[in-house]
């Protein structure tokens, strides 16, 4: 679901990693949600799709599943997004689009449990669990979250030009960009949110992967409100 021109990283690469004492190595993290998945007759791939801050303090891995849920039309996708300076990590759960840069849609998120001193520590494996348990059932809702998004074109364009107003002013994007989106949708016609929403999306991809699920899921909550 992210996409990037820099560097991308393998599962081995990221076992040979050195993590500092009461951190989650980002390979046990991955391996663990892997595992998780595959409980959940998924074959999950996330080889190759995954990348690292420089500071190596920040993994986002893209994770593609196999069958797909579903039927696969549109594809279902994870991202996995963990945070180790600040202890957090989230599975963005959504859609892969079918276009030449393999753009994505976040759909829901899910949070592993917050690690809280002083130990910091988890149950890796339950949490795993848990989350893809509840992956796999919040998956079966995505056709009609996407049919609410499709259904129903805005007329105005007043109206869905504040849309986009709001994530400029909820600094979700630079300006620039959002005004770029606005020119884009101007050939649109009559665009419906989910129109707005990949239009949003597959310009968000000019951002660091660490933030592009964040800005493409607070878009979708907070100026669609879906």
């Amino acid at each position: 679901m992210i996409y990037t021109k820099q560097k991308k990283h393998t599962l081995k690469y990221l076992k040979g990693l050195t993590t500092p004492k009461g951190i989650i190595p980002h390979h046990d993290l991955l391996q663990s949600f892997l595992e998780a998945c595959k409980e959940q007759g998924w074959s999950p791939e996330a080889d190759r799709t995954i990348y690292l801050s420089s500071n190596m303090r920040i993994m986002v891995a893209s994770i593609y599943l196999y069958p797909a849920p579903g039927g696969g039309k549109p594809w279902p996708a994870l991202t996995l997004c963990n945070n180790v300076m600040f202890q957090r990590t989230h599975v963005y759960g959504g859609v892969a689009l079918c276009d030449q840069h393999r753009s994505g849609i976040p759909l829901i998120r899910l949070d592993y449990p917050k690690r809280l001193p002083p130990t910091y520590e988890i149950d890796l494996k339950e949490s795993s669990l848990l989350i893809a348990r509840e992956l796999k059932e919040e998956i079966k809702t995505f056709p009609a979250r996407i049919e609410v998004l499709k259904v129903g074109h805005y007329q105005n364009p007043d109206d869905w030009t504040k849309t986009l107003t709001l994530a400029g002013s909820a600094e979700l994007m630079p300006w620039s960009r959002i005004g770029r989106v606005i020119d884009l949708l101007k050939s649109y016609g009559e665009p419906s949110k989910w129109d707005i929403l990949v239009a949003f999306a597959r310009m968000a991809r000019i951002d660091p992967p660490t933030r592009q699920m964040y800005q493409i899921h607070e878009f979708l909550h907070k100026c669609l409100g879906i």
